[in-house]
C-alpha cells in the first residue's frame, strides 16, 4: 500500500538526502567555538554558513540570527525575556507554545492578556479587530503568522506596521510560515520571529 504522508503542519517528511547526510556528518564534528581544534573549528564554520543562509532568507542582518532548541524554546525566551511591563495582544490562533508561556506570565505578573479574533482572507477586517485590540499600555503583541488549525495567514507586515507606529514589540510564531511564505521581517517590522528547523524548513526536530 502506498502511503501518503499529510502531516506536515506537525513535522515534514521525508527529510531530503542532504539533511540526512548533514545530520550524519554532525556526529563526527566537534563543540562550535569551544575549542581551537580542526573538528571544532569546522563546526564552528557550519554555524556561522547556516546563520548567513538563514539571513537571507528571512531579511536580517546574521547576528541578529539565534539558535535554541526549537520554536517553543524561542517563544518563551521572548515573551518572558522582552516583557516589560503593559498589556499582551495574541490571536486566538495562538499555539500552546505561546498560549501556555503567556498565561504563566498573567499568573505570575499580572499583565493583562488580550485577545483578538482573525478573519481568514480578509487582512482589512484583521487589521480593524487587531488595532481595537490595543490599549494605550499595550507593550507587546505576540501573533501566529499561519494558524496550524485553519490555515489562515495573518498580514503580518500590516501588523508589523501598526506596531511600529505605536512602539509595540511584535513577537511572530512562524512555525508554520518558515520556508513556505517569503518574508522580509525588517521590511515587515518584525521584531522577533520564531521558527523550528523540521517544519518548513525540512531540518531535522
Amino acid at each position: 500500500m502506498k502511503r501518503i504522508y499529510l502531516d506536515h503542519a506537525a513535522t515534514s517528511h521525508p527529510l531530503p538526502e542532504g539533511v540526512k547526510e548533514a545530520f550524519c556528518d554532525a556526529a563526527c564534528l566537534g563543540n562550535p567555538g569551544r575549542s581551537g581544534h580542526a573538528l571544532s573549528m569546522k563546526a564552528a564554520n557550519i554555524v556561522y554558513e547556516t546563520r548567513e543562509k538563514i539571513s537571507g532568507m528571512f531579511g536580517v542582518m546574521p547576528d541578529k540570527v539565534i539558535f535554541t532548541s526549537g520554536a517553543t524554546a524561542a517563544l518563551n525566551q521572548a515573551i518572558f525575556g522582552c516583557y516589560n511591563g503593559g498589556s499582551v495582544v495574541m490571536d486566538i490562533f495562538a499555539h500552546n507554545a505561546v498560549l501556555r508561556p503567556l498565561h504563566a506570565l498573567s499568573q505570575q505578573t499580572g499583565a493583562q492578556i488580550r485577545c483578538f479574533s482573525p478573519v481568514p482572507n480578509n487582512p482589512v477586517e484583521t487589521v480593524k479587530r487587531f488595532e481595537n485590540c490595543l490599549d494605550r499600555n499595550t507593550r507587546m503583541a505576540v501573533v501566529n503568522g499561519s494558524s496550524n488549525i485553519c490555515s489562515a495567514i495573518l498580514p503580518i507586515s500590516l501588523l508589523g506596521d501598526i506596531c511600529r507606529r505605536r512602539g509595540i514589540l511584535l513577537i511572530v510564531d512562524g512555525a508554520q510560515c518558515a520556508g513556505k511564505i517569503p518574508c522580509n521581517l525588517e521590511q515587515d517590522g518584525v521584531d522577533i520571529y520564531c521558527v523550528p528547523g523540521h517544519k518548513g524548513l525540512q531540518g531535522v526536530m
